[in-house]
């Protein structure tokens, strides 16, 4: 009899004939068991640092050897085998997983359907560590995609020579499975209004519909199972599809599309920093490569930490590989794991391990952009020049920039602050580093947008930090977004409109770019190519919530507020804290006559924006306006004495004015910041907030003064 581990579907021990349920209480026994079963071969440090992550290297390592010695003890020598530094599984020990994963390679697809149990450990809890959590959560992500491909490849087989009731059968267990899958869905729902069982079929869906309304995310099933269905009910018949590993619509048209996920961090202490900034990189030097269209950041990362599978976020996302990694730091060592996958089976395509001196984290990097440029077909010269743009020389100054990216992701008044702390220092240590001065002039553009830095000391340090990264690197298009936004503030249309477009030119797909020159059309006057100019940026960076919500403030600017409320409302469900989305939505809410949601929106923003002058000012107005004058008085006040203080924009100070019909106050305010040159007047000729003053000479004065509305040469 053979001895076998199985391992899908829970977790079942078995020498020879005999079923062992001795090491039911030994879960450490058990987990290292597992850890060895399922991989191939393994070492005794991933073993260490999935099970005892926190000890000394030490101590782990000689608990590893006691926990190793009683677990041969109780199964037999055979069963583990080492060599050196490796483990693993005994030759004549049975795997479950190894010959479910041998059959799909070897197209037995049929066998391996029978070989699926369950997921990977189902019910089973062994080891109290998130690094064995994160790595069983692999396994079975791994396992997960092969099954589907087995499903799909056999149901194909079987639907090829005429098998219905068989196709059915791998259809509904398909389904039972996996029951929010929606081509499982698909497929089960299909296959039974084809075998004649149209009121099943539509049983089915409601069942299913149901199930996905009852989860907090209140989903709803895709678009092609909602027109099946909708076929089924009228008696249309059903146009059946290939399920031989096709790929969805959407990614079948952008095969040559790649999204770089965020890195897992399983270090012991946190370096999730490494592992954000290691994915943007990635996505940085691939993007300039130029040989296919890389998803954006922000729509890569709305992905962090999600269970949804590869298949789902290549469609989501609109492409057709993924590339997924984790890094590890220990006793100043980095490990970066890193897979390509292709979506249209979730099969990885290819699989490599990097291991390199922390301080050579920017050579690791480079390493891994080049093995992936030659997957995807870029000659490894040309990959190698581009990565090589704008690289430091410094390794620390490389880790330091990171750290600067990962804080300025975050857009608090805080981590932008912190943000610039990273990227100076990142420049003492490397004055040649191109893209950090890059990064600098990122945060201090922010910083003047949001009105929470003065123009005499944000402009400067901007201009003079972008300049200098293109003195570095002529080649970025980066920096150009940053001059082209400080000379917005500084009423240089014409100029900043030739910025905007050498910044398009030389990095076409940076989608930021192409979002801000929205703003800067509608800002000019430009609203119908302002919302053009917004969809490239949507169709480069779909789950991008900050340009969801720059297409709620254009809809909010072209006086479209039902429109805008959508865009708004659907940037919130991406990011439910980002401030600016809550400020205009409090702005639409009070077009619309609605100063009790208008108070509740404000109220959010001045709460997720950490108490800011900007925020308060709008709960002024909005007060105001609802009739609540001593709460309003209140935030005035609360806004005057912060004036003393540190700065506050004129701008801002005008707004509360305009809610009580205090319009000579508020014209003064304006005009203060008009000599001011605060950067909100790029506001002037394009916000509603405005339209009580908007006919009177004085206003008209400052519209003239600072060039608005701009006629540009575009």
């Amino acid at each position: 009899m053979t001895d076998r581990v199985a391992l899908l579907g829970g977790l079942r021990i078995e020498r020879g004939s005999e079923r062992l349920t001795s090491l039911a209480g030994q879960p450490l026994r058990c987990a290292l068991l597992v850890t060895v079963a399922a991989e191939r071969e393994t070492t005794r440090e991933a073993v260490m640092g999935r099970l005892w992550p926190d000890r000394d290297p030490r101590k782990a390592r000689h608990v590893l050897s006691q926990t190793l010695y009683e677990l041969r003890r109780d199964l037999g020598d055979d069963w583990i085998q080492t060599e050196g530094d490796a483990l693993r599984i005994g030759t004549g020990v049975d795997i479950d997983v190894h010959a479910f994963e041998d059959d799909v390679a070897h197209a037995r697809f049929e066998q391996a359907l029978g070989r699926y149990d369950g997921e990977f450990l189902h019910g089973v809890y062994l080891a109290d560590t998130n690094q064995f959590e994160m790595w069983v959560d692999g396994v079975r992500s791994r396992l997960r995609r092969a099954h589907r491909k087995a499903r799909r490849e056999a149901l194909s087989e079987r639907r090829a020579c005429g098998d219905l009731a068989g196709a059915l059968a791998v259809a509904r267990r398909w389904a039972e499975l996996e029951p929010f899958d929606d081509e499982a869905q698909y497929q089960c729902i299909e296959l039974l209004a084809l075998a004649g069982s149209r009121t099943e079929a539509l049983r089915q869906f409601e069942h299913y519909r149901k199930s996905l309304s009852s989860d907090d995310d209140e989903l709803e099933p895709l678009d092609d199972l909602v027109q099946l269905v909708a076929r089924i009910r009228n008696g249309d018949g059903v146009e059946t599809r290939s399920t031989a590993a096709a790929p969805d619509a959407a990614v079948q048209s952008a095969t040559d599309a790649i999204a770089v996920m965020p890195f897992l961090d399983l270090s012991a202490e946190s370096h999730e920093y490494i592992g954000d900034g290691m994915a943007e990189e990635l996505i940085s030097t691939l993007a300039r490569a130029r040989m296919f269209r890389v998803a954006a950041r922000t729509s890569s990362f709305n992905f962090k930490n999600s269970q949804l599978d590869a298949r789902e976020i290549g469609r989501r996302l609109g492409v057709g590989r993924l590339i997924e990694g984790s890094v590890r730091v220990a006793e100043g060592r980095l490990r970066l794991a890193v897979q390509l996958i292709d979506v249209q089976d979730g099969c990885a395509v290819w699989s490599e391990t990097f291991e390199r001196d922390l301080r050579d984290v920017l050579a690791v990097q480079r390493e891994v952009a080049i093995a992936i440029a030659r997957r995807m077909g870029i000659t490894v010269d040309r990959a190698a020049e581009r990565v090589g743009n704008a690289e430091p020389r410094h390794p620390e100054a490389y880790r330091t920039y990171l750290e600067g990216r990962f804080f300025w992701n975050r857009r608090t008044p805080t981590d932008l602050q912190r943000a610039i702390e990273h990227f100076e220092h990142a420049i003492a240590l490397d004055p040649s580093f191109a893209m950090a001065y890059a990064g600098l002039a990122d945060a201090y553009s922010i910083l003047l947008d949001y009105g929470l830095i003065a123009p005499e000391d944000g402009l400067p340090p901007a201009r003079e930090a972008a300049l200098h990264a293109l003195d570095l690197d002529p080649s970025l298009g980066e920096p150009h977004t940053s001059i082209a936004l400080t000379q917005c503030f500084e009423w240089r249309w014409h100029e900043a409109a030739a910025s905007f477009r050498t910044a398009i030119d030389r990095c076409p797909e940076y989608a930021v770019a192409h979002q801000r020159f929205a703003l800067f059309l509608a800002w000019t006057g430009n609203l119908d190519l302002a919302l053009r100019e917004i969809h490239r940026a949507q169709e480069l960076d779909p789950l991008s919530p900050v340009i969801d919500a720059t297409v709620g403030w254009l809809l909010y600017y072209a006086r479209e507020y039902a429109r805008a409320e959508e865009r708004l409302l659907h940037a919130l469900e991406l990011a439910p804290h980002l401030p600016t989305a809550r400020a205009a939505l409090g702005l639409v809410a009070l077009q619309r006559g609605d100063t009790a949601r208008a108070i509740a929106e404000h109220e959010q923003a001045l709460h997720d924006s950490g108490d800011s002058a900007p925020m308060r000012a709008l709960l002024a107005h909005s007060r105001a306006r609802a009739g609540h004058l001593a709460e309003a008085r209140r935030d005035i006040r609360a806004l005057e004495r912060e004036a003393q203080q540190r700065y506050v924009s004129p701008y801002y100070l005008a707004l509360p004015a305009l809610g009580l019909g205090d319009h000579e106050t508020a014209l003064d305010r304006l005009e203060q910041a008009v000599r001011a040159r605060a950067p909100q007047i790029v506001y002037l000729d394009s916000d509603p907030v405005l339209d009580p003053v908007r006919a009177t000479p004085r206003f008209e004065r400052m519209l003239h003064d600072a060039g608005l509305p701009a006629t540009v040469a575009l």
